[in-house]
């Protein structure tokens, strides 16, 4: 039973959270957090090892999937830029460093569509945490996560 305290809480966070997302924000309740069951990380790092091995694979004309990895309950894409596309990665630097917001909203967007649609991914429904970290030719371009309930 909820204290009227922690009822009043409740309350209030579901009136706060649909503003923040509008603002782009992603929030998620703690206690309601899914746990991923241990044991299931065998078959996870076997299934992701033997993806890897098929790797580099190109992801659109502008970047390639280079590395796939789990590190505890996040699986980590890295993306790469083609140096062909230098030009594509400066200007999304430059968005993210005058409008992170937008870059950050964009780029959740295009994972949604790749990770959500037309079902969301089986890692996802799992409980994992999707990571692109996507680099180019001078280091780290961006990090997007994106959990099921972002779906």
């Amino acid at each position: 039973m909820k204290t009227d305290r922690e009822a009043a809480e409740i309350e209030a966070i579901k009136a706060i959270v649909p503003c923040m997302k509008k603002k782009g924000w992603r929030t998620e309740l703690a206690s309601v957090a899914k746990r991923i069951d241990p044991s299931l990380f065998p078959t996870i790092d076997a299934a992701l090892a033997s993806a890897t091995a098929s790797l580099p694979r190109e992801l659109d004309r502008t970047s390639d999937l280079t590395a796939i990895k789990r590190v505890n309950e996040e699986i980590i894409y890295t993306i790469k830029t083609r140096s062909d596309f230098q030009s594509d990665a400066d200007t999304l630097r430059r968005l993210y460093d005058s409008n992170p917001v937008a870059a950050r909203a964009s780029a959740l967007n295009a994972m949604k569509k790749t990770l959500c649609l037309p079902q969301p991914n089986r890692f996802l429904t799992t409980g994992f945490t999707m990571v692109y970290e996507t680099f180019d030719a001078r280091g780290l371009l961006s990090t997007q996560k994106l959990v099921a309930a972002d779906c």
